[in-house]
């Protein structure tokens, strides 16, 4: 279930960011604000889970080598910019400006 100010814009795009991740093959880590909700997965359903289950968190994706491609700040409540800030690495940078394209 969604936190309270997630918007509907805000679910699509952070399932096409998890979407976009999981086709490159990398492992996500949900970082709620307190603890590591989930850490280096490729289940999309928990990723999305632990990812509304709080109003802010931060994402870290890592390669299929373990190696660390970068990071998204989230904020819902925001609508087409739920994606507060990130890191940038040209491969999340990628992901991130395809998302954009298709939703900001």
């Amino acid at each position: 279930m969604p936190a309270p100010n997630t918007q509907e814009i805000e679910r699509k795009i952070c399932e096409a960011l998890v979407d976009g991740a999981l086709q490159r093959k990398w492992a996500v880590t949900v970082f709620d604000s307190e603890e590591d909700a989930i850490e280096d997965s490729s289940d999309r359903d928990a990723i999305l889970d632990a990812m509304f289950a709080t109003d802010e968190e931060t994402l870290t994706f890592k390669d299929g080598q373990g190696a660390k491609v970068g990071a998204i700040y989230l904020t819902h409540g925001e609508g087409r910019t739920v994606i507060n800030n990130h890191t940038t690495e040209p491969e999340l940078e990628a992901l991130v400006d395809a998302v954009m394209a298709k939703f900001g």
